[in-house]
């Protein structure tokens, strides 16, 4: 399982300002890293003219999920301002997952053949 972002980033921010501003930077590069590994997933899908996968589809239904998710832990959190660290977590710890979710079912193989982008 992908580690808590929160083990790796953000760990002693000096007030709430600082705390988003670095989750906010977290998630763009998490992002940035999930674009990656769909790219890379794409390609390898493509190579085999014999697959027909709709890994866009997906990726919204997951991109519906994420923002849903993570929307109700915003609400939940009710009033104070910890929901938006709450809220921002979940989404980089949902994006960590799907990045690893997308590395092992398409880039990966059942034999001893290296991955095609390292265990994220």
């Amino acid at each position: 399982m992908a580690a808590s972002a929160k083990d790796a980033v953000c760990d002693d921010p000096k007030n709430t300002v600082e705390e988003m501003q670095c989750l906010s930077a977290a998630q763009a590069t998490a992002d940035a890293k999930l674009a990656s590994y769909l790219a890379a997933a794409k390609k390898r899908i493509a190579a085999d003219n014999t697959i027909k996968l709709n890994l866009d589809k997906a990726q919204n239904a997951w991109q519906a999920y994420r923002a849903a998710q993570c929307g109700d832990v915003y609400t939940f959190w009710g009033q104070g301002s910890y929901r938006n660290r709450a809220s921002a977590q979940c989404a980089l710890d949902l994006t960590g997952q799907r990045t690893l979710d997308i590395w092992s079912a398409y880039l990966t193989f059942v034999d001893s053949t290296p991955p095609v982008l390292p265990r994220p």
